[in-house]
Parts: C-alpha cells; sequence; structure tokens
C-alpha cells in the first residue's frame, strides 16, 4: 500500500480528489449533449488501460473481471456494476437491487498484457458502455487471481520460452483496486478516462519465497484534456560509445511542475523490509519512458499527459524501487527546463557525452 496523500486541485470547476494506492490527477463531464433536433448521445462511460515501463519481466498478464462506480454521497444505493454476461456480481454489494445498477458487457472478463502499453498506446477496457447520469466518486477494478493472470520473466534465451509464473495481487476480489475520482456525468454525454499503471513501482519479487505481488500504483486522467506527449532521440556521443554511460541503463523520466527537485523511484510498502530505505526527499517521476533501438541515436516517446510545465531528464543507472539509488541525470541538449509542453507532440533530444574530468 502506498503511502496515503491527501491532495484536491480544481481544474475547469471540478474537483479532483487524490487518495490512496491511486492518484487522481484530473476528471470532467465527458462530451456534450445531443440537441438540436438531432440524435441524442448515448450517456456512457469509456475506460482505457496504459502502462509505464517495467525492468525485468517480459509480460504482466491482468485478467479484469468486474468494474463497480461508487456514489458521490457515499451512500449504500446508486452503484453502477459492470459484469461479464450471463453472470452475477461476485462483490456482495452489486447483488442488492436496491442498491445497485448491474450492466452485463461482453468487455468483460478481459484480459491484458499491460507491458505492450507503452509509448502511448492503450487499450478499452470499456467502450462507451451504458452509464446512469449522475456523481460518482469512485472507480473499483476486481482482478482475478487465476492462471490467467501472471507474469513472465526476462531471462535467457527468450521471452517466449518462459512459463507463466503467478502473479499475487492483495485484497483484488474481496475489496478491488481502488480508484477515487470525482465527476459528474450529464444526461446524453460521455466520459472518457485512462488508466496508466506503474508496473515498476506496482510489482515487486520477493526473493524468499520466489514470487510476485502487485500492489497497483496508477494514474488517472481525462483521456480527452491529456493530449500532450514529449518524444526525441538520445545519442550516444561518448569516446568509447556505451562506456561509461551504458544507454541500456537509460530512460527518459518527466517531473510534474517548476521548479522540480529530480529524485530516483523508491516506493514504501508495507511489504518493504527497510521502511527506511526511501528518504522522500526528492520528486519521483511521474512519467517514464524506455530508450527504443539497439545503436544510437536511440528513440522515445512518453505517455500521454496535460499539457503544462514539466522538467524532462535523461536517467542513468538502476533505479530500483525498494532502495534510494544514485543516478545520473543528464539535461537535453537543446531544450531548457521546465519545458512549458503543449498539445501533441514535444521534442526533446539528449546527448550522452564524456564525464568531465
Amino acid at each position: 500500500m502506498i503511502k496515503t496523500e491527501h491532495k484536491s486541485i480544481m481544474r475547469n470547476g471540478l474537483k479532483v480528489t487524490l487518495l490512496m494506492v491511486f492518484t487522481a490527477l484530473t476528471a470532467s463531464c465527458g462530451g456534450g449533449g445531443g440537441g438540436g433536433g438531432g440524435t441524442a448521445t448515448p450517456t456512457g462511460l469509456t475506460l482505457r488501460i496504459t502502462d509505464a515501463p517495467v525492468d525485468d519481466l517480459c509480460k504482466v498478464h491482468v485478467k479484469f473481471t468486474e468494474v463497480i462506480l461508487e456514489p458521490a454521497d457515499g451512500g449504500t444505493s446508486g452503484k453502477v456494476c459492470y459484469v461479464p454476461t450471463g453472470t452475477v456480481p461476485s462483490f456482495p454489494a452489486c447483488l442488492n437491487s436496491n442498491e445497485a445498477t448491474v450492466i452485463e458487457t461482453a468487455a468483460l472478463p478481459q484480459q491484458i498484457e499491460l507491458t505492450s502499453l507503452d509509448q502511448g498506446s492503450s487499450v478499452a477496457l470499456l467502450d462507451q458502455e451504458t452509464l446512469p447520469p449522475g456523481e460518482y466518486s469512485q472507480i473499483k477494478l476486481l482482478i482475478s487471481e487465476d492462471a490467467d493472470t501472471f507474469v513472465i520473466r526476462n531471462t535467457a534465451p527468450s521471452c517466449e520460452v518462459q512459463h507463466g509464473e503467478n502473479l499475487r495481487i492483495p485484497s483484488s476480489l474481496q475489496t478491488g483496486l481502488k480508484l477515487n475520482v470525482d465527476f459528474t456525468l450529464a444526461a446524453n454525454s460521455l466520459v472518457d478516462f485512462t488508466i496508466d499503471f506503474d508496473l515498476g513501482k506496482s510489482i515487486k519479487y520477493f526473493k524468499n519465497s520466489d514470487s510476485y505481488q502487485m500492489n497497483p500504483t496508477a494514474t488517472i486522467i481525462d483521456t480527452l484534456i491529456a493530449d500532450t506527449q514529449f518524444d526525441g532521440t538520445v545519442t550516444d556521443s561518448q569516446t568509447t560509445p556505451e562506456t561509461p554511460i551504458d544507454p541500456a541503463t537509460c530512460k527518459v523520466y518527466v517531473y510534474q511542475g517548476s521548479p522540480a527537485q529530480p529524485d530516483d523511484n523508491c516506493v514504501i510498502s508495507e511489504d518493504s523490509l527497510d521502511p527506511t530505505a526511501c528518504d522522500l526527499i526528492g520528486d519521483q517521476p511521474y512519467k517514464s519512458a524506455d530508450l527504443i533501438g539497439s545503436v544510437s541515436p536511440y528513440n522515445f516517446t512518453t505517455g500521454y499527459m496535460e499539457d503544462g510545465d514539466y522538467t524532462v531528464l535523461l536517467a542513468c543507472g538502476e533505479d530500483n524501487t525498494d532502495l534510494d539509488d544514485d543516478l545520473t541525470f543528464i539535461n537535453p541538449s537543446v531544450s531548457i527546463n521546465p519545458i512549458t509542453a503543449a498539445p501533441g507532440l514535444n521534442t526533446v533530444d539528449f546527448v550522452i557525452v564524456d564525464p568531465t574530468p
């Protein structure tokens, strides 16, 4: 469980609450209503899944089984429960017709391979599913721990020949993965959210039991507002290529706000062996991107985010989420941080040079 943090921001007149494991960044009423005598737009929900890079794992398969929306008033009535066609809800509160609206959908259950969803790509978990108008405060994702939820390690000779290993997700079926986000859905309108999992922070390997556990860390964004990305190249101009900095150890890290105090990824969870391992002084990356390619220059593309001010750095070195690591940060070759990002692609290039004597 990530350290609990409460924070509220205002955007377009709507309040978004950040709480617990997930961080809700923006929310708004989706789309506009029908009018002018035309055909009314159905009221509905689209929920997309994307992912940030993860090391040491070739694939992460996760099977989503149900989605539950909680009403904003916190009452017992007004829940909306999406379940697979022809099934009954597994979540007890969804079984009472006086408390919940149950919507069957062929979109569930759905197994999604998360590591394929970086560089800004996503897949729809729910696609314009019917959602009654109203005020909502929380989305719950129920995930199965059966054979369809597993990881494949990044070990030689090939990922394709490795067998899957069970991925444990505590309380995923009992309470769901809770995503707190306040939004109001008007009649004849659509809302579209993207949930961005950060597997690097979410998945832990336990050596004693030789097993993997997922305590999800993710951000949720309004898909229509978050239309900004960073892309660019990384050129290795060291006298001896890949020495002393090996580009294979580098990622592009994006930090929110201005000024930022860049730091490595370090997460304290309930299962951390050393709760003091993270100093929690600097800022942790908001987005990250792997370098693509086998020779210089390498390419990168981040996931989507809102337009605004960001610090974009090339971070080189091992970044273990259980420890404070000393990374080498390299500034862009031309752009000057902080960078005011506009909608669309914002190009930022990096050059790795010999260290100063």
